[in-house]
Protein backbone atom coordinates (compact mmCIF):
# COMPACT_ATOMS: atom_id res chain seq x y z
CA UNK A 1 0.00 0.00 0.00
CA UNK A 2 1.28 3.37 -0.85
CA UNK A 3 1.99 5.65 2.37
CA UNK A 4 1.91 9.68 2.12
CA UNK A 5 4.81 10.30 4.12
CA UNK A 6 5.96 13.38 5.41
CA UNK A 7 9.65 14.06 6.53
CA UNK A 8 11.26 15.75 9.06
CA UNK A 9 14.93 16.39 9.31
CA UNK A 10 19.02 17.64 20.79
CA UNK A 11 19.93 19.81 23.11
CA UNK A 12 21.09 19.02 26.41
CA UNK A 13 20.18 20.78 30.24
CA UNK A 14 22.57 21.18 32.66
CA UNK A 15 21.05 21.42 35.94
CA UNK A 16 17.62 19.11 37.15
CA UNK A 17 15.71 20.52 40.03
CA UNK A 18 12.27 19.34 39.58
CA UNK A 19 11.27 17.76 42.30
CA UNK A 20 9.40 14.86 39.68
CA UNK A 21 10.23 12.34 42.93
CA UNK A 22 10.25 8.98 41.47
CA UNK A 23 6.85 9.80 39.33
CA UNK A 24 6.36 7.89 36.03
CA UNK A 25 4.98 11.77 34.65
CA UNK A 26 4.74 15.01 35.65
CA UNK A 27 1.53 16.70 34.61
CA UNK A 28 2.77 19.59 32.57
CA UNK A 29 5.15 17.56 30.38
CA UNK A 30 5.47 15.27 27.16
CA UNK A 31 7.75 12.63 27.25
CA UNK A 32 8.82 10.82 24.42
CA UNK A 33 10.27 7.49 24.00
CA UNK A 34 11.83 5.25 21.07
CA UNK A 35 10.08 1.68 21.18
CA UNK A 36 12.18 -1.03 20.31
CA UNK A 37 10.05 -1.13 17.27
CA UNK A 38 11.65 1.77 15.90
CA UNK A 39 8.53 4.53 16.73
CA UNK A 40 8.14 7.35 18.97
CA UNK A 41 5.18 7.42 21.46
CA UNK A 42 4.63 10.08 23.62
CA UNK A 43 3.56 10.31 26.74
CA UNK A 44 1.94 12.80 28.74
CA UNK A 45 -1.19 13.53 31.63
CA UNK A 46 -4.63 14.43 30.62
CA UNK A 47 -5.77 15.02 34.11
CA UNK A 48 -5.54 14.76 37.00
CA UNK A 49 -7.62 13.58 40.51
CA UNK A 50 -7.07 13.97 44.08
CA UNK A 51 -8.76 11.04 46.03
CA UNK A 52 -8.21 10.28 49.50
CA UNK A 53 -4.57 11.77 49.85
CA UNK A 54 -4.08 9.53 46.04
CA UNK A 55 -3.30 11.02 42.68
CA UNK A 56 -4.63 10.05 40.01
CA UNK A 57 -2.61 10.89 36.97
CA UNK A 58 -4.90 9.97 33.86
CA UNK A 59 -2.83 9.40 30.51
CA UNK A 60 -2.67 10.48 26.95
CA UNK A 61 -4.92 8.03 24.72
CA UNK A 62 -4.24 7.28 21.13
CA UNK A 63 -5.49 5.03 17.75
CA UNK A 64 -4.66 1.48 17.66
CA UNK A 65 -4.86 -0.97 14.88
CA UNK A 66 -7.01 -3.87 16.59
CA UNK A 67 -6.81 -6.41 13.79
CA UNK A 68 -6.86 -6.84 9.74
CA UNK A 69 -10.52 -6.92 7.94
CA UNK A 70 -12.28 -9.41 7.66
CA UNK A 71 -11.17 -10.78 3.97
CA UNK A 72 -14.95 -11.46 2.79
CA UNK A 73 -15.07 -7.81 2.94
CA UNK A 74 -13.21 -6.00 0.27
CA UNK A 75 -13.77 -2.58 1.29
CA UNK A 76 -12.02 -2.86 4.69
CA UNK A 77 -8.57 -3.54 5.28
CA UNK A 78 -7.71 -2.64 8.92
CA UNK A 79 -9.58 -1.80 11.99
CA UNK A 80 -7.81 0.73 14.70
CA UNK A 81 -9.78 1.57 17.99
CA UNK A 82 -10.19 5.36 19.71
CA UNK A 83 -9.22 5.96 23.02
CA UNK A 84 -6.49 3.01 23.68
CA UNK A 85 -3.68 3.48 26.61
CA UNK A 86 -0.06 3.27 25.41
CA UNK A 87 2.42 1.25 27.50
CA UNK A 88 2.30 3.21 30.84
CA UNK A 89 -1.70 2.10 31.15
CA UNK A 90 -5.13 3.95 31.19
CA UNK A 91 -4.02 5.77 34.51
CA UNK A 92 -1.27 6.17 37.21
CA UNK A 93 -2.28 5.67 40.84
CA UNK A 94 0.78 7.71 43.02
CA UNK A 95 0.17 7.28 47.11
CA UNK A 96 0.84 9.42 49.52
CA UNK A 97 4.15 7.05 50.49
CA UNK A 98 5.28 7.89 47.05
CA UNK A 99 4.94 4.02 45.85
CA UNK A 100 2.10 3.64 42.52
CA UNK A 101 0.32 1.63 40.31
CA UNK A 102 -0.51 1.89 36.32
CA UNK A 103 -3.70 0.94 36.13
CA UNK A 104 -5.86 0.09 33.04
CA UNK A 105 -9.09 -1.71 34.89
CA UNK A 106 -9.37 -3.88 37.91
CA UNK A 107 -7.85 -6.73 36.68
CA UNK A 108 -4.53 -5.06 34.75
CA UNK A 109 -2.30 -3.59 37.17
CA UNK A 110 1.33 -3.08 37.93
CA UNK A 111 2.43 -1.81 41.35
CA UNK A 112 5.86 -0.33 42.16
CA UNK A 113 6.98 -0.55 45.16
CA UNK A 114 9.33 2.26 45.14
CA UNK A 115 10.73 2.51 49.07
CA UNK A 116 11.37 -1.40 49.28
CA UNK A 117 14.82 -2.09 50.32
CA UNK A 118 16.84 -3.39 48.38
CA UNK A 119 15.89 -7.88 47.48
CA UNK A 120 13.04 -7.12 48.86
CA UNK A 121 10.36 -9.09 46.95
CA UNK A 122 6.61 -7.91 46.63
CA UNK A 123 3.69 -8.52 44.37
CA UNK A 124 4.26 -6.55 40.90
CA UNK A 125 1.16 -8.24 38.87
CA UNK A 126 -0.87 -10.16 41.19
CA UNK A 127 -3.11 -11.20 38.06
CA UNK A 128 -0.33 -13.03 36.35
CA UNK A 129 1.33 -13.88 39.58
CA UNK A 130 4.56 -11.56 38.94
CA UNK A 131 7.03 -10.68 41.64
CA UNK A 132 9.02 -7.62 41.30
CA UNK A 133 12.45 -6.59 43.45
CA UNK A 134 14.77 -3.77 43.21
CA UNK A 135 18.14 -4.77 42.65
CA UNK A 136 20.09 -1.47 42.61
CA UNK A 137 19.92 2.02 43.44
CA UNK A 138 22.65 4.36 42.15
CA UNK A 139 23.46 7.62 40.27
CA UNK A 140 23.53 7.80 36.87
CA UNK A 141 22.86 9.97 33.54
CA UNK A 142 19.68 10.34 32.15
CA UNK A 143 19.52 12.17 28.59
CA UNK A 144 23.29 13.64 29.52
CA UNK A 145 21.75 14.98 32.93
CA UNK A 146 22.70 13.58 36.36
CA UNK A 147 19.82 11.61 38.25
CA UNK A 148 19.18 9.13 40.83
CA UNK A 149 18.31 5.51 39.53
CA UNK A 150 16.26 2.61 40.74
CA UNK A 151 16.60 -0.97 38.47
CA UNK A 152 13.85 -3.42 39.24
CA UNK A 153 13.69 -6.63 38.33
CA UNK A 154 10.93 -9.17 37.65
CA UNK A 155 9.85 -12.86 38.07
CA UNK A 156 8.76 -13.18 34.66
CA UNK A 157 12.30 -11.75 33.38
CA UNK A 158 11.37 -8.52 32.95
CA UNK A 159 13.99 -5.17 33.67
CA UNK A 160 12.57 -1.74 34.05
CA UNK A 161 15.33 1.21 35.04
CA UNK A 162 13.16 4.54 37.14
CA UNK A 163 14.51 7.50 37.63
CA UNK A 164 13.72 10.13 40.58
CA UNK A 165 13.63 13.76 37.79
CA UNK A 166 12.75 11.85 34.43
CA UNK A 167 10.43 9.01 34.83
CA UNK A 168 10.78 5.69 33.16
CA UNK A 169 13.99 5.24 31.55
CA UNK A 170 13.38 1.55 30.22
CA UNK A 171 9.91 0.29 30.25
CA UNK A 172 9.15 -3.51 28.56
CA UNK A 173 5.59 -3.25 27.40
CA UNK A 174 4.60 -6.82 28.84
CA UNK A 175 3.46 -8.13 24.99
CA UNK A 176 3.46 -10.57 23.01
CA UNK A 177 6.88 -9.64 20.88
CA UNK A 178 8.55 -8.40 23.92
CA UNK A 179 8.70 -4.53 23.07
CA UNK A 180 10.71 -1.92 25.06
CA UNK A 181 10.57 1.74 25.61
CA UNK A 182 13.64 3.54 26.21
CA UNK A 183 13.23 7.61 27.05
CA UNK A 184 14.90 9.43 24.30
CA UNK A 185 13.31 13.43 25.10
CA UNK A 186 11.23 15.36 27.39
CA UNK A 187 9.80 17.95 25.48
CA UNK A 188 9.02 21.27 27.70
CA UNK A 189 12.50 20.82 29.15
CA UNK A 190 14.43 21.20 25.80
CA UNK A 191 16.00 17.69 26.79
CA UNK A 192 16.89 15.13 24.39
CA UNK A 193 14.66 14.03 21.19
CA UNK A 194 11.80 16.11 20.91
CA UNK A 195 9.11 15.42 18.40
CA UNK A 196 9.17 17.68 15.06
CA UNK A 197 5.95 20.42 15.04
CA UNK A 198 4.61 23.21 12.85
CA UNK A 199 6.88 25.43 14.53
CA UNK A 200 9.98 23.60 14.05
CA UNK A 201 9.33 23.50 10.30
CA UNK A 202 8.66 26.92 9.44
CA UNK A 203 10.55 29.17 11.98
CA UNK A 204 12.99 30.42 9.39
CA UNK A 205 15.27 33.58 10.08
CA UNK A 206 16.19 36.73 8.86
CA UNK A 207 18.91 36.20 6.42
CA UNK A 208 17.70 32.83 5.68
CA UNK A 209 18.44 32.02 2.19
CA UNK A 210 16.51 29.02 0.56
CA UNK A 211 17.21 28.07 -3.19
CA UNK A 212 14.50 26.33 -5.41
CA UNK A 213 14.88 24.15 -8.79
CA UNK A 214 11.90 22.74 -10.49
CA UNK A 215 11.93 21.39 -14.08
CA UNK A 216 9.28 20.73 -15.99
CA UNK A 217 8.73 18.77 -19.76
CA UNK A 218 6.60 20.08 -22.24
CA UNK A 219 6.02 18.32 -25.43
CA UNK A 220 5.55 21.44 -27.69
CA UNK A 221 8.51 23.49 -26.18
CA UNK A 222 11.01 21.08 -24.79
CA UNK A 223 12.19 21.32 -20.98
CA UNK A 224 11.27 24.38 -18.74
CA UNK A 225 13.69 24.50 -15.62
CA UNK A 226 13.20 27.41 -12.73
CA UNK A 227 15.44 27.82 -10.38
CA UNK A 228 14.29 30.47 -7.64
CA UNK A 229 16.39 32.16 -4.80
CA UNK A 230 14.29 33.16 -2.11
CA UNK A 231 16.15 35.50 0.91
CA UNK A 232 14.08 35.99 4.27
CA UNK A 233 13.78 39.85 4.76
CA UNK A 234 11.52 40.00 7.87
CA UNK A 235 9.13 37.73 9.49
CA UNK A 236 6.19 37.66 12.02
CA UNK A 237 4.22 35.32 13.88
CA UNK A 238 0.49 35.80 13.64
CA UNK A 239 -0.70 33.48 16.42
CA UNK A 240 0.18 30.12 14.76
CA UNK A 241 1.37 31.36 11.69
CA UNK A 242 4.21 32.74 10.40
CA UNK A 243 4.40 35.56 7.70
CA UNK A 244 7.88 36.33 6.17
CA UNK A 245 8.80 38.93 3.23
CA UNK A 246 11.24 37.97 1.49
CA UNK A 247 13.16 38.78 -1.73
CA UNK A 248 12.85 36.77 -4.60
CA UNK A 249 14.74 36.08 -7.75
CA UNK A 250 13.74 33.65 -10.52
CA UNK A 251 15.44 32.73 -13.63
CA UNK A 252 13.51 30.38 -16.10
CA UNK A 253 14.84 28.51 -18.90
CA UNK A 254 13.79 27.04 -21.74
CA UNK A 255 10.08 27.34 -23.35
CA UNK A 256 7.76 29.34 -25.83
CA UNK A 257 9.49 32.81 -24.22
CA UNK A 258 12.77 31.68 -24.14
CA UNK A 259 15.09 32.30 -20.97
CA UNK A 260 13.36 34.83 -18.55
CA UNK A 261 14.45 36.68 -15.07
CA UNK A 262 12.57 38.21 -12.37
CA UNK A 263 12.92 40.17 -8.91
CA UNK A 264 10.33 40.38 -6.53
CA UNK A 265 11.84 42.79 -4.38
CA UNK A 266 9.23 42.26 -1.29
CA UNK A 267 7.07 38.88 -1.77
CA UNK A 268 4.94 37.90 1.18
CA UNK A 269 5.01 34.31 2.15
CA UNK A 270 2.64 32.86 4.71
CA UNK A 271 2.71 29.54 6.28
CA UNK A 272 -0.65 28.44 8.17
CA UNK A 273 -0.69 25.82 10.74
CA UNK A 274 -4.02 24.53 9.89
CA UNK A 275 -2.81 23.96 6.17
CA UNK A 276 -0.03 21.14 7.91
CA UNK A 277 -2.29 19.23 10.45
CA UNK A 278 0.67 16.34 10.35
CA UNK A 279 3.02 19.06 12.00
CA UNK A 280 1.54 19.15 15.31
CA UNK A 281 0.12 15.27 16.20
CA UNK A 282 2.42 12.51 17.81
CA UNK A 283 1.91 9.14 17.56
CA UNK A 284 -1.21 7.64 17.30
CA UNK A 285 -3.30 11.35 17.35
CA UNK A 286 -5.82 11.47 14.51
CA UNK A 287 -4.73 13.36 11.83
CA UNK A 288 -8.18 16.07 11.31
CA UNK A 289 -8.64 17.53 14.70
CA UNK A 290 -9.73 20.73 13.32
CA UNK A 291 -10.66 19.16 9.65
CA UNK A 292 -14.17 18.12 10.28
CA UNK A 293 -15.34 14.23 10.16
CA UNK A 294 -13.58 13.84 6.06
CA UNK A 295 -12.16 10.33 4.97
CA UNK A 296 -8.83 12.54 6.38
CA UNK A 297 -10.28 13.38 9.87
CA UNK A 298 -9.54 9.66 11.65
CA UNK A 299 -6.27 8.78 10.55
CA UNK A 300 -4.09 7.85 13.13
CA UNK A 301 -0.36 9.77 13.03
CA UNK A 302 2.38 7.65 12.70
CA UNK A 303 6.07 8.67 14.30
CA UNK A 304 8.87 6.36 12.97
CA UNK A 305 12.09 6.29 13.36
CA UNK A 306 14.17 5.96 9.53
CA UNK A 307 17.15 3.99 11.03
CA UNK A 308 19.30 3.55 7.41
CA UNK A 309 18.84 7.47 7.26
CA UNK A 310 19.09 8.17 10.06
CA UNK A 311 15.71 10.51 10.42
CA UNK A 312 12.50 10.92 12.24
CA UNK A 313 9.48 10.46 9.66
CA UNK A 314 5.67 12.00 10.32
CA UNK A 315 3.43 9.24 8.15
CA UNK A 316 0.10 8.52 7.91
CA UNK A 317 -1.82 6.34 5.37
CA UNK A 318 -3.04 7.48 2.05
CA UNK A 319 -6.45 5.45 1.96
CA UNK A 320 -9.22 6.69 3.43
CA UNK A 321 -10.57 6.50 7.13
CA UNK A 322 -14.09 5.97 8.50
CA UNK A 323 -15.81 5.59 11.62
CA UNK A 324 -18.04 2.65 12.38
CA UNK A 325 -21.17 4.41 14.12
CA UNK A 326 -21.92 4.64 17.73
CA UNK A 327 -18.54 3.19 18.49
CA UNK A 328 -14.83 3.74 18.72
CA UNK A 329 -13.76 1.86 15.87
CA UNK A 330 -12.32 3.37 13.11
CA UNK A 331 -11.40 0.93 9.37
CA UNK A 332 -9.56 1.62 7.10
CA UNK A 333 -10.88 1.32 3.11
CA UNK A 334 -8.78 -0.27 0.73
Amino acid sequence: MIKGIFILIITLQSVVSIGQNWHPLTKNEKFNYQSSENYYPTLWVDSVYEINGDSFFFTNRITKQVGLADISNSFFHSYYRQQQPQFLFKCIKINPNGNFSLINDSTNQLFFKINAPELSTWSFDTTKSIQAFISDKSMGSVLGVPDSLITILTSSGDTIILSKNHGFVYFPAFDSISQTFELVGIEERNLGIEIPRFRDVFNFDIGDVFYYKDKTSNNSYGNITTTKKVIITSKQLLGNNYQYHAEVFTKTVGGWNGDKYEYYPDQIINYDSTDFPLLNRFHGQKLGAESGETYSYYKPMKVIYDAQNQRIEKTFESSPFKKLDNTDTVYELF
